[in-house]
């Protein structure tokens, strides 16, 4: 939490990251005159690490506490990868209390998985690799997907990613529990937000 006077902005982070993410647009936030306020979600960087509670509900239900702590109100809210579920499930489930706008930075807040009525879904294969690769080699699996992240195969020229880059984001996701890796990968893949969304 920035402290500032101005209108808040409250920021959710990416799954397998923290915080941290935001540093370089919570500066750039805070000196335009905003408070700015970016946590760790549950069981990522310095939040506390429960077994369980790996929902967009708990999601959710914890977004509501940081805005009630902070007593913010008119917020703006944003939320990146992962935490553009956590948004439209705060809108949804806490009715919109105390936020004015709200924005999802590629978010992943729709329907991950492929079912019957969702052909355009990846198949349950694909998260059930996601999660052997987090039990089997963490470290290994995490490097390659976050390499993956960064860089875009379609346009190559375009982003310059540095070895160092990559390994600030693996410290970040590093820091979560295994148990909320896993559980995170089961709720961005299963949470169906389509009538959440419209």
């Amino acid at each position: 939490d920035t402290g500032g006077a101005g209108r808040a902005i409250v920021l959710t982070h990416a799954w397998p990251l923290n915080a941290d993410i935001w540093d370089y647009q919570s500066a750039a936030l805070s000196n335009a005159g905003y408070r700015v306020i970016s946590y760790d979600r549950r069981g990522f960087g310095r939040s506390g690490k429960p077994e369980s509670g790996y929902s967009f509900d708990t999601f959710a239900d914890d977004l509501a506490a940081v805005i009630d702590q902070t007593g913010v109100r008119d917020a703006a809210i944003a939320g990146y990868s992962m935490g553009g579920g956590e948004v439209v499930r705060y809108l949804t489930r806490h009715n919109s209390r105390h936020v004015g706008k709200a924005a999802l930075v590629g978010g992943a807040a729709y329907y991950l998985l492929k079912t019957e009525n969702n052909p355009i879904g990846a198949e349950a294969n694909v998260f059930d690799g996601m999660k052997q690769g987090v039990q089997s080699d963490r470290k290994a699996f995490l490097t390659g997907l976050l390499r993956d992240v960064f860089f875009d195969a379609k346009r190559p020229s375009t982003v310059a990613v540095t070895p160092e880059v990559l390994e600030t984001a693996l410290g970040m996701a590093m820091q979560a529990s295994v148990a909320a890796t896993l559980g995170c990968i089961d709720a961005f893949s299963r949470t169906d937000f389509r009538s959440e969304l419209a």
